[in-house]
């Protein structure tokens, strides 16, 4: 989706006077904008991509963004070598880093100290957010792999 159609987007559920007001501009700008009409003015979110994109998505700026908007940044899994971590490697690591978390948080409470570690609790549970993506990632992969091996497993039985 680029800027025009988020803007167009916008425009329907919020109407174009209220994204004009929220920016400073007239109704007609914002509909040029979201028309990708020419205009003298850019686009206020081209602004904002150029930057984001010159700070090179920089996840901070994303975590604020998104806690901005009352959520959460979970980053894509990385992949190894265009794949995402096997199946069982995936589960081990979050049942690994979820037990260690969870042990964390134990040893906290039993000494009375989870808000003076609140802020290692919360990046164990933000990076185990983003685990739990991979781990998704990877089972989507798992079913999409299995079905695309029953099917040609039923198509070479049709064939005999």
């Amino acid at each position: 989706m680029d800027t025009n159609e988020l803007l167009r987007l916008l425009c329907k559920k919020l109407g174009t006077k209220q994204i004009a007001h929220a920016s400073g501009v007239s109704v007609s700008l914002v509909q040029k904008w979201a028309g990708q009409g020419e205009s003298h003015r850019k686009n206020p979110l081209e602004d904002f991509l150029e930057f984001a994109v010159a700070v090179k998505w920089d996840a901070d700026l994303m975590h604020w963004l998104c806690a901005l908007a009352g959520g959460y940044f979970v980053h894509n899994p990385e992949d190894r070598n265009g794949k995402p971590l096997p199946l069982h490697k995936a589960h081990y690591k979050v049942l690994h880093d979820l037990a260690q978390t969870l042990a964390l948080i134990t040893r906290e409470a039993e000494h009375n100290s989870i808000c003076k570690d609140a802020a290692k609790i919360r990046e164990n549970w933000d990076k185990l957010k983003s685990l739990v993506e991979s781990f998704v990632v990877a089972c989507e992969t798992f079913r999409s792999a299995t079905a695309c091996a029953e099917s040609s497993m039923q198509n070479n039985s049709a064939i005999l």
